[in-house]
């Protein structure tokens, strides 16, 4: 493997195959589960979308149904971050505990996506590669 690709995937969650409990990454699964979202409490919204990302980064699948997940709450997380850095921009330093947790939650929120991302990437790496391997030997 490539130092680059050694890089980009050297802290990668161990994946196992999805079970009846775990988040489902179908399209229509995805988008029952972001309809019923209460995006307008901060707060939950931020936990559930957290949690469904960890979630859906802990199993395998393929990279179309995982980016259609990353990009359909990519505008709710924007949306999500900036609420959430109003709350802590302008404070005192140190940030109370309260305001340590929501900042905590956005670098954590962000570092799950990043991940998604990645695997998405990994999985379009070994498709390519695949094919190249297929080219030379034909």
């Amino acid at each position: 493997m490539p130092k680059l690709q050694q890089a980009l995937f050297k802290h990668r969650p161990e994946q196992v195959k999805p079970g009846k409990s775990d988040f489902n990454l179908k399209p229509t699964a995805v988008d029952q589960w972001f309809d019923s979202l209460p995006l307008a409490n901060i707060r939950i919204s931020t936990k559930e979308i957290y949690n469904a990302i960890k979630d859906s980064n802990s199993i395998s699948g393929s990279f179309k149904k995982r980016l259609y997940f990353l990009e359909k709450i990519h505008e709710p997380v924007t949306d999500l971050t900036n609420n959430l850095r109003k709350m802590t921009l302008g404070r005192d330093l140190p940030l109370s505990e309260k305001h340590q947790r929501i900042a905590i939650l956005v670098r954590k929120l962000h570092e799950q996506i990043v991940i998604g991302y990645k695997l998405v990437l990994r999985e379009l790496l070994n498709c390519k590669l695949f094919f190249y391997v297929l080219a030379e030997i034909n």
